[in-house]
């Protein structure tokens, strides 16, 4: 699975995306109502360059390399503006080449001009199995993404539509 949160990194780096370079203080965040989701959860891998952050929030008593839910925020900036319906689209057919023996579903919530909502899963009672809600923002060509994932396929419903929510009632701020 940490092979799959990987690709996940990799992917959003090596899309075709072009990057330039930012100050280390970054000039923007995702606001989420985090809280509503009512369980504590603490920092787990947080990386950062100079064209890329990553973030990942895991639940209280477990591990980076063994979670069943997680949340990660990234923030990216690329030289030119993005479709967001074709960067999730993208992401869904590399992520389907590189798990070729499974199908993955997915479908778009929500889209506008700066931002996507959507989700994708893989459910076959494999070790791949897990679901994913994502918001993806863009602007001034800088670029958000915040994901709720679980790959605790029984709660993905009731846990799901609180992320939904959350997710949906996210915003992207420029500082």
């Amino acid at each position: 699975m940490k092979n799959l949160c990987y690709f996940i990194f990799f992917f959003t780096l090596n899309f075709g995306c072009a990057f330039s370079l930012y100050s280390e203080t970054r000039n923007y965040d995702i606001k989420f109502p985090f809280y509503e989701d009512g369980r504590k959860w603490k920092k787990g891998t947080n990386e950062e360059s100079e064209t890329f952050s990553l973030t990942e929030y895991i639940l209280e008593g477990e591990a980076n390399d063994n979670w069943s839910e997680l949340v990660t925020t990234q923030y990216f900036k690329a030289q030119s503006d993005l479709c967001l319906e074709t960067f999730f689209s993208n992401f869904i057919m590399q992520l389907a080449k590189n798990k070729p023996q499974n199908k993955i579903d997915s479908r778009i919530i929500g889209n506008s001009s700066d931002k996507l909502l959507a989700e994708w899963w893989i459910s076959e009672k494999s070790a791949n199995d897990q679901h994913e809600w994502v918001q993806i923002f863009q602007r001034n060509r800088n670029v958000g993404i915040l994901r709720y994932t679980t790959k605790r396929m029984n709660h993905r419903f009731t846990r799901g539509k609180v992320w939904e929510d959350i997710l949906s009632r996210s915003h992207f701020e420029s500082h």
